[in-house]
């Protein structure tokens, strides 16, 4: 080495020679030197703070604007930044082409055969003070190895300029080595997410230990600011308690769970992807074949962090963490996502093939029901068929062996009479019944008073007292004169029969009373209440959930269908009907409600 303060530029130009140049001036005189002996090509790579030197100096930055115009290839490698932003911008206009490289420390230039290396102190605002020459062949041609592997991994500097623009952090993997590091990122990327968290924890205690150092209630905030976050995680009973106790407090006022789900909503929404579902903390439960060594946390879609698992059995997560992988490459987040997105995919179909068992084994049950019903049915319409069929054919036996006056006969004629009525009544349910179940139930609109219609269902009743087995008083409480509505008269009173005989078959010795009053709404919608009540036996707790369905009965008369077709007729006129056991005495009330239409006259 030597002291080029006693040299002059032209000593660049020995042959195999290595120097060191000192001073300010110098150094430019040398860079400016090596640009003119450039024949065909000079590469150039520097740091942020030294490209702004090159535009700075005039003498240098008009000797690239030199060597291009003598045809020069200029290339320029250096790590663009906010600060150098409109220097790059313009070296770009005087270079062939120039590159960005993140992080870039390296400051050197070479030709096709000359290296100059400015030393550069920490003092990076002035020109440096020294700077490094060599010529020699094999040394050269290192560098200019050194430069074009450099230059390969680059970016172009078009990308890189509009990155900055639009605020775009530029693609990276970093491995980080210092679990303390990894846990404060983690803190980091979770306070700073904006839409979206998903993670994976690799094992139950990975979720202990997350829940420890406070990761998993960063994750609750952030779900309550507004943000989807969804967890897989293994599941113990450790797993649950914390869950419940960590996650359950707060604003957190809902907690659902099975096999393999826990949803903490804060709005009781049951929709899973419901875009306006918020302020939602979903965590799924992963079986332990779907376990992995990795923890996965992936915030925005942007980013997402791969730690891996060293010691299962640390209590705290800096001493169980290996290496861990950082990035924000598209390929590398998108792979983490689809591997969370497969994971929960996998329990959702788990789910619907849980569900759709426990759908198939309610219907086995209602079919069982049904079959079970059916046969109820059959044992029972055969027995309440043939119990009026007995009478009429030995009656009619009797009558036609007889003489003389028909008179005498006429007690055995009502007989026949009253069950031929009962026949007909059976044979009309089973037939409406048919024609609910297909919709084909035809219902006549006119002008109808329900008082009028009650007082003739009660006339026949008390005609046919004396023959009734059933010696119960009937009353009829009522304090006005018509209740008018706009419905079928005769399905109307078939209702009201229905109910009545429902009184009768079940009160010996007591009373029934009916009643119709009137009922206003603040909706100004008015409706007539009729009631039926009785001091009987009272409603059978084992059918009152299944009381207007069909075949449900616990009497020994009918065969369950009259309060099957009563609701159908009600609800479709409109109204609705109900029943209750009395709460302080015996029996039962009935009651239905219709519409009322003061519009009308009777």
């Amino acid at each position: 080495m030597e002291d080029s303060s006693t040299s002059s530029t032209s000593t660049i130009e020995d042959a195999n020679r290595t120097k060191v140049y000192h001073g300010s001036k110098k150094v430019i005189e040398a860079e400016l030197s090596f640009l003119l002996n450039a024949k065909t090509n000079v590469d150039t790579c520097m740091n942020y703070t030294s490209l702004l030197l090159a535009i700075k100096t005039e003498s240098i930055k008009k000797s690239l604007v030199d060597a291009k115009s003598r045809g020069i290839k200029v290339r320029y490698l250096t790590e663009i930044t906010k600060d150098n932003l409109r220097c790059s911008q313009e070296l770009m206009e005087i270079v062939e082409e120039v590159r960005h490289l993140e992080g870039i420390m390296s400051n050197f230039m070479v030709s096709e055969s000359e290296y100059l290396a400015p030393v550069v102190f920490d003092n990076q605002t002035k020109i440096v003070p020294k700077i490094i020459y060599c010529n020699v062949s094999s040394f050269v041609k290192q560098q200019q190895y050194i430069f074009n592997m450099l230059w390969n991994k680059a970016d172009t500097a078009d990308q890189r300029i509009r990155e900055i623009e639009e605020g775009i952090k530029p693609d990276f993997i970093e491995t980080i080595r210092d679990p303390y590091e990894v846990q404060k990122l983690v803190f980091e990327l979770i306070n700073g997410a904006n839409k979206e968290i998903l993670g994976i924890f690799s094992t139950a205690n990975a979720f202990r230990r997350q829940t420890k150092s406070g990761a998993v209630r960063l994750l609750k905030k952030a779900s309550l600011r507004g943000l989807k976050v969804r967890i897989l995680t293994p599941f113990d009973e450790k797993v649950e308690k914390i869950i419940k106790e960590e996650l359950e407090a707060d604003e957190i006022s809902n907690v659902s769970s099975n096999d393999n789900w826990i949803s903490l909503d804060k709005e009781k929404q049951k929709q899973d992807d419901d875009p306006n579902n918020i302020n939602k903390l979903r965590i799924r439960f992963i079986q332990p074949l779907l376990q992995t060594k990795v923890s996965i946390l992936v915030v925005d879609r942007k980013y997402s962090l791969a730690v891996e698992l060293k010691d299962d059995n640390k209590d705290t997560s800096v001493e169980a963490i290996g290496l861990t992988s950082y990035s924000n490459r598209k390929s590398t987040v998108s792979s983490h996502v689809s591997i969370l997105d497969s994971l929960w995919a996998q329990l959702d179909l788990y789910e619907q093939v849980k569900e759709s068992h426990k759908q198939q084994e309610l219907l086995i049950k209602k079919l069982q029901l049904h079959d079970s019903l059916q046969k109820e049915f059959i044992n029972v319409a055969a027995h309440e068929l043939r119990t009026p069929v007995q009478p009429i054919l030995g009656l009619i036996d009797v009558l036609e062996n007889k003489k003389g006056n028909i008179e005498q006969y006429k007690g055995s004629i009502s007989v026949i009479g009253r069950n031929a009525r009962r026949l007909k009544h059976l044979t009309e349910d089973i037939l409406d019944v048919s024609r609910i179940e297909s919709n084909s139930l035809e219902l006549r609109s006119e002008a109808i008073d329900l008082v009028s219609i009650i007082n003739d269902i009660l006339y026949d009743y008390r005609k046919d007292q004396a023959e009734l087995v059933n010696r119960s008083e009937i009353s009829f409480e009522c304090n006005v004169e018509n209740a008018l509505v706009r419905g079928d008269r005769q399905r109307i009173g078939q209702v009201i029969q229905n109910l009545l005989n429902n009184a009768l078959n079940f009160t010996k010795d007591g009373i029934i009373t009916i009643s119709v009053s009137g009922k206003t709404h603040d909706t100004n919608r008015d409706e007539w209440i009729i009631i039926v009540k009785d001091n009987g036996k009272g409603i059978d707790l084992e059918i009152m959930p299944r009381l207007f369905t069909k075949f449900a009965t616990k009497s020994l008369h009918g065969i369950g269908l009259g309060l099957y077709i009563s609701k159908s007729i009600i609800e479709a006129h409109g109204g609705k009907i109900w029943a209750v056991n009395n709460t302080n005495e015996k029996g039962a009330t009935f009651g239905f409600s219709l519409p009322a239409n003061y519009n009308i006259t009777s």
